[in-house]
């Protein structure tokens, strides 16, 4: 398998909180200000300002933002327009988005949030989730203890995936692969089977995004465009 090569894209991103995908483009919140960064030049602009997001992902074209008050709120981009989805929210620990749907870990509980209505259905089972990646009618649980869970939305079965994950700092899904980077590696892992292989060194994302094919990490205020190959 080739390695991950990556190159370094325009912008200083220093004070980044939050960044998602939508449509084809990369969105990041870096101090109060939200960023839209085309994602083949890396060009950006500012589009609004007072985000204090404690979480933020993307579905259908629109953002979702868990903001630090307990709010939640659906942004269209395009249009610089925002809706508070019905609900607050505490101790939210990580956020991700499957074909339709929106998935929430809090203490010990994963929820799917319906994005019209913020009505909530559990997911079986006690989590404790340190990073989420949706892809099709999964969510993957990277957890505290190092374990990662694929849950079948459909089913509400989970299924402990191969491998051990003490060190993971980022998690996203591209095509139809995951990748995440444990201990300054980034591995790619087989939805199905969970098996990985290694394809970098040196990576340390404090946000790890994925547009299209190309992955997008932000380290210390740079941001890089990664193909993993």
């Amino acid at each position: 398998m080739p390695p991950a090569t990556h190159r370094r894209l325009p912008g200083n991103f220093r004070q980044t909180v939050a960044a998602a995908a939508a449509g084809d483009h990369l969105y990041i919140v870096a101090a109060t200000i939200l960023y839209r960064v085309d994602a083949e030049t890396g060009a950006f602009e500012a589009l609004t300002d007072r985000w204090h997001p404690h979480a933020m992902v993307g579905l259908g074209g629109a953002l979702y933002v868990w903001e630090a008050s307990g709010a939640l709120y659906r942004t269209s981009p395009a249009e610089g327009s925002w809706t508070q989805v019905p609900g607050i929210w505490r101790d939210v620990r990580a956020v991700t988005a499957t074909r339709d749907r929106l998935c929430v870990a809090t203490e010990r509980t994963l929820v799917t949030l319906d994005p019209d209505t913020g009505v909530t259905t559990r997911v079986p089972g006690s989590w404790d989730a340190v990073h989420l990646v949706g892809l099709g009618r999964h969510v993957f649980s990277w957890e505290q203890d190092g374990a990662l869970y694929r849950a079948d939305l459909a089913t509400g079965t989970t299924t402990l995936l191969p491998g051990h994950w003490p060190h993971t700092t980022a998690a996203v899904a591209a095509r139809d692969a995951l990748y995440a980077v444990d201990d300054g590696v980034l591995y790619r892992v087989d939805p199905r089977t969970g098996a990985y292989a290694a394809l970098g060194t040196g990576y340390r994302p404090q946000h790890l995004v994925a547009v299209g094919s190309h992955l997008y990490s932000i380290e210390d205020g740079a941001l890089y465009r990664v193909s993993p190959g």
